[in-house]
């Protein structure tokens, strides 16, 4: 019994002797937040008494300090952050797919121009060919206009003429639902590449439609004096 009433004792006085000396233990120093409260969803919590200087809402994405996406970033992150509502918002990111999609425009603006040039070697090339050769006159000039002359289309073409031969509106039809996309000259008046590109309120007006450029230049651009070959 005595035993039991010394180490009773004995440990009173060593826990009055802990309590009264400060002891710091350097190894068992946990680090704690300004305030409380469990991070959601989001990596955020609300701070409704503002103890972090940071407003009411705030992040410890990654075990972090307190600190805003501002922007909808993460500063920790360097990528997209999650805002407190949920949704998700980009920064990098949105620049490149912004990037991606300009690319992307100017590769086809640059194979639109590259399939017009190869349109135009071609062209160059089969009337360098037929110099030589006899014009081919088709008497048929129902189709003719001031923007196709199926005489010129023929002479100008010889691998349609070959296929067609003197048949006007055989002719007349591949341009206007072939040879015109191609980028064909049908007229010694009238290129359709010609008149698209050097007339840019067309342009804005037709955009791609290449057959309203084709009528235009009829009914119009003939008289307006508008370059067109």
């Amino acid at each position: 019994m005595k035993v039991w009433k010394r180490f009773m004792t004995l440990l009173i006085v060593c826990l009055i002797i802990a309590t009264a000396v400060p002891v710091q233990l350097d190894y068992f120093t946990i680090t704690a937040e300004a305030h409380s409260g469990r991070t959601d969803k989001y990596g955020g919590h609300k701070d409704n008494k503002n103890v972090s200087g940071l407003g009411y809402y705030h992040y410890h994405c990654g075990g972090n300090p307190p600190h805003l996406h501002e922007n909808g970033i993460c500063p920790y992150a360097g990528g997209t952050g999650t805002a407190g509502d949920g949704t998700t918002s980009t920064g990098s990111s949105s620049d490149r797919k912004a990037t991606k999609k300009q690319s992307a425009a100017e590769t086809t603006v640059s194979g639109a121009e590259a399939n017009q040039n190869s349109s135009k070697n071609t062209q160059t090339a089969l009337a360098a060919k037929n110099a030589d050769k006899p014009a081919v006159t088709i008497s048929d000039t129902s189709y003719d206009n001031v923007a196709f002359n199926v005489s010129y289309y023929a002479n100008s073409h010889t691998d349609l003429y070959q296929l067609y031969g003197d048949d006007a509106k055989a002719l007349y039809d591949h341009f206007i639902t072939i040879g015109i996309t191609e980028g064909r000259q049908s007229s010694a008046a009238f290129s359709i590449l010609v008149y698209k590109e050097n007339n840019q309120d067309l342009q804005d007006a037709f955009g791609d439609d290449l057959i309203k450029y084709y009528n235009h230049f009829i009914q119009y651009g003939v008289n307006e004096n508008r370059v067109a070959y």
